[in-house]
């Protein structure tokens, strides 16, 4: 996404979604917190004053998810404006499209939603002068290899993976190559890190295992990633 991380271990959305925690969650050793999901510019507002009241630790991402009317124009429009808030404050954006949990994707609806989130992002990009970066969040078991080359096509920055599958991952990464895959979903310990980012991920996330092991768990993680991967760096 043009940006440089401290490391590839990133905090998912939804563990914290208005911003208050991101003192705290900055310590733990993330290389990027995921804010969100923000769904209305009153929710992201709110946001926006805790996010601005911390030293920058880590990459912040704010996670986004604006409800679809039905009218297309209507629909862009609520992503506009969620962007436009957001935009002068995050490090980089996420529309997230990955809909409830267990909900099947339509294909052709997530194909379109993410052309009009990526032209809303480049349409801001112009007005403003300016460029934060986009990425599209959505479950990888449900779009098949053709629909991912067509979603590489549609003008974001990286897409963020959603699966426990390594075999999806990898066919993930190589369909949307040269576009950045961001993987989340089961990530357990250093190894299952180590495995992702072998398969080409550009960075990792986690959620469930923070929740269960606690704030010093994300840096016994990346102690055992160094060691895993050590041999790959020649040492």
């Amino acid at each position: 996404m043009g940006l440089t991380f401290i490391n590839p271990l990133g905090l998912a959305a939804g563990f914290d979604d208005s911003g208050k925690l991101l003192g705290a969650l900055a310590l733990c050793g993330f290389g990027s917190i995921e804010i969100g999901t923000l769904r209305t510019p009153a929710m992201l507002s709110a946001a926006l004053t805790h996010i601005s009241c911390h030293p920058r630790h880590a990459r912040i991402g704010i996670n986004l998810a604006a409800t679809d009317t039905g009218d297309t124009d209507e629909t862009a429009e609520r992503w506009r404006t969620l962007m436009g808030l957001a935009w002068d404050t995050a490090d980089y954006l996420v529309a997230n499209l990955s809909g409830p949990r267990g909900a099947p994707v339509q294909v052709d609806s997530l194909i379109t939603k993410v052309a009009m989130v990526g032209a809303t992002c480049r349409s801001l990009a112009r007005a403003r002068g300016s460029r934060t970066p986009l990425a599209v969040k959505f479950a990888l078991e449900q779009v098949p290899t053709a629909a991912l080359g067509i979603l590489r096509d549609c003008g974001v920055d990286a897409m963020i993976g959603v699966s426990t599958d390594h075999l999806v991952i990898t066919r993930a990464v190589r369909a949307l190559a040269p576009l950045q895959l961001i993987s989340v979903g089961g990530v357990r310990d250093g190894k299952d890190i180590a495995t992702r980012l072998t398969a080409g991920a550009a960075l990792v996330q986690i959620h469930s295992v923070f929740c269960r092991r606690g704030p010093f768990f994300p840096r016994r993680m990346l102690v055992d990633l160094a060691e895993r991967m050590m041999p790959l760096g020649g040492g």
